[in-house]
């Protein structure tokens, strides 16, 4: 319950998805919102530098880790989540 109070549950730090169990999607894109909005505010216009390295990496990491892939949540659902947020990202950087 701490978990899900602190938006945790999409982090790793639990060994199962506990409470309410599609909340671990609103747990790492909480994160990922956070991260991305410190990489424009540091990185700036080159900021598309570092959301392609997540995107290339997010899935290699996923690959080598996971034993379930792209099939996780409440483990490597973050890693999941910037993945998939960082391509979203870089097509509305290219458009």
């Amino acid at each position: 319950l701490i978990a899900n109070l602190f938006l945790l549950q999409g982090m790793g730090v639990e060994d199962h998805l506990s409470w309410n169990a599609p909340s671990w999607s609103i747990s790492a894109e909480f994160f990922a919102y956070l991260l991305f909005a410190a990489v424009v505010f540091t990185a700036g216009r080159r900021s598309w530098i570092w959301l392609v390295a997540a995107a290339v990496t997010a899935p290699l990491f996923l690959l080598a880790f996971s034993h379930t892939h792209m099939d996780v949540s409440f483990d490597f659902g973050f890693i999941r989540c910037l993945y998939g947020f960082s391509l979203g990202a870089l097509l509305a950087w290219f458009q």
